[in-house]
């Protein structure tokens, strides 16, 4: 009852945000409890707040490009929700596959919310017949940057799943550079691609 109590009492983003908080006090209380009931709830509870950010909460600025880039409502609530579903997945630690499901969903959500935002930023900012080029080479940059980071961060706490998740992600950015942008791409920034990849290669090397 309280969960449906949010969108009675909200509107919009608040609707995500409330059901995002909640979900992850509910992952607290389990932990602190050791009880499955309400890390389950708290998985019910955020497979309504996905639905919701992906369906309703990334379309806010469908028809309104005026809005800054990364500081806006809708980036806010993506990082939000991405942090609620990173803490959630810590705090479900001690339950498995609950753990890992909130883990992979919270980095779905915060690379989609930066992916709408590098794909506004293209369309704001080049020329209409270069956006898709500049769109599909940012989102591969956007990708592997994510992936490297992740890398870092597993190397720095000892953690062998954001070293894997990282190089899957770079492992798709490869799949994608080879079998789509190199078609897909104008020249200039085929070139760029490659080079960006080159670089970020080495940087996981290292």
């Amino acid at each position: 009852l309280l969960t449906l109590a949010i969108p009675i009492q909200f509107t919009g983003l608040t609707i995500t945000l409330g059901w995002a908080l909640e979900a992850a006090a509910l992952a607290w209380i389990g932990l602190h409890l050791r009880d499955t009931k309400p890390v389950i709830a708290s998985l019910a509870v955020f497979l309504l707040t996905l639905f919701h950010v992906i369906l309703f909460d990334s379309q806010i600025y469908a028809y309104d490009q005026s809005h800054s880039l990364l500081w806006n409502r809708r980036f806010l609530t993506f990082v939000v929700v991405g942090c609620c579903l990173l803490a959630a997945a810590h705090w479900s630690r001690w339950f498995r596959r609950v753990a890992l499901a909130d883990y992979f969903a919270g980095h779905f959500v915060l690379l989609f919310g930066l992916t709408l935002e590098v794909i506004d930023w293209a369309s704001r900012s080049r020329m209409p017949h270069s956006v898709a080029s500049v769109e599909t080479l940012s989102i591969s940059v956007l990708f592997g940057i994510y992936g490297v980071t992740l890398i870092a961060l597993g190397v720095a706490t000892r953690t062998a799943l954001n070293r894997i998740t990282g190089l899957v992600l770079i492992g798709m950015v490869i799949v994608k550079l080879y079998f789509f942008d190199v078609w897909q791409l104008e020249r200039i920034y085929r070139i760029s691609a490659f080079v960006a990849l080159g670089v970020l290669l080495i940087g996981t090397s290292f």
